[in-house]
């Protein structure tokens, strides 16, 4: 096999493979499913942590990987890998992000991209869907992820002046809260409470096109135009604001919201339903072009075509 760009997440998905690992359910090889650099599911890691590698600088290294015996020494190596080429972040993290195990959670997709693009040293620590630990039950009381732990390295003293906060346009209102240098995610203007509003019609069309189980090819119909309505007036949206990006030139919120439901239907839908959602929506694409390009998304939290339809 030729490598011309490995990044952990493929390397994971290589190695992984190599040895036959199996895990039902919970596709961690590949993509954006794995942390990088975790010593287990439950570790805390850093982020901004994922950079090109090139073939020949990898090469040498892929036999002894192969070689491990276990997912933790994986992740080991993977950690010294990143070391290696320079692309770890020694910047002390100023939150704690508890996301899904899979990252496939919409909720948590959202609030890790606007993490990274407020290039945000942080730490994550998985949370199993179907086995919450107690600790965490304990300290969201809806028990759901996303939630976002706030260091305050001037309360290091005092653990209970730490902040915790749920739910994810929460999380997002006090990501700009906390960090106000920082380019501001979830604007106050009727533009971006439109498109917010928009966004969920879409996702609640999304929902109806793809879940059709005890459906009549009637209702099927239906809930397909009902879906192509919210699409095409998303498309109208975005070539009316000139884009490549919801409100126009600028990564804000919105796209947030739309990066987890558009990266699903864009790998599913053309093998569940022969429906490509790009086709004939140049301003679908041209977000996608962006969105494939904007380093906080695509390097780290994108999942790719296998990641959704393997």
């Amino acid at each position: 096999m030729a490598l011309t760009r490995l990044t952990p997440r493929l390397l994971c998905l290589l190695l992984v493979s190599c040895r036959s690992f199996s895990f039902s359910m919970n596709k961690l090889p590949f993509s954006k499913r794995t942390p990088s650099a975790s010593a287990s599911a439950s570790a805390s890691v850093s982020a901004n942590i994922v950079s090109p590698l090139a073939s020949a600088s990898t090469s040498s290294n892929t036999e002894a990987i192969i070689a491990s015996s276990s997912w933790e020494d994986l992740e080991g190596t993977l950690s010294t890998l990143q070391a290696e080429h320079g692309y770890s972040d020694d910047r002390e993290p100023v939150l704690t992000l508890y996301r899904d195990t899979n990252g496939w959670c919409p909720f948590c997709e959202r609030v890790w991209i606007v993490i990274r693009a407020k290039n945000l040293p942080y730490r994550e620590r998985l949370i199993s869907l179907f086995a919450k630990p107690e600790w965490y039950k304990e300290i969201v009381p809806t028990t759901q992820v996303p939630a976002v732990l706030f260091h305050d390295p001037a309360s290091a003293d005092e653990p209970n002046a730490r902040k915790i906060v749920w739910e994810s346009k929460d999380i997002m209102k006090a990501l700009d809260d906390q960090f106000p240098s920082t380019p501001r995610m979830v604007l106050d203007t009727p533009e971006y409470q439109a498109a917010t509003e928009k966004i969920g019609k879409l996702a609640t069309a999304g929902f109806g096109f793809s879940n059709t189980k005890n459906t009549t090819l009637v209702e099927q119909e239906e809930r397909k135009v009902l879906f192509l309505e919210a699409l095409d007036e998303l498309e109208d949206d975005l070539v009316a604001r000139g884009g490549p990006f919801r409100l126009g030139k600028d990564f804000s919120g919105v796209d947030a919201e739309m990066a987890p439901l558009l990266e699903k239907w864009r790998w599913q839908f053309p093998v569940s339903k022969e429906f490509d959602i790009t086709e004939g929506r140049p301003g679908i694409q041209k977000w996608f072009d962006a969105m494939d390009g904007f380093a906080p998304y695509s390097e780290r939290v994108m999942g790719d075509q296998y990641s959704w339809v393997a």
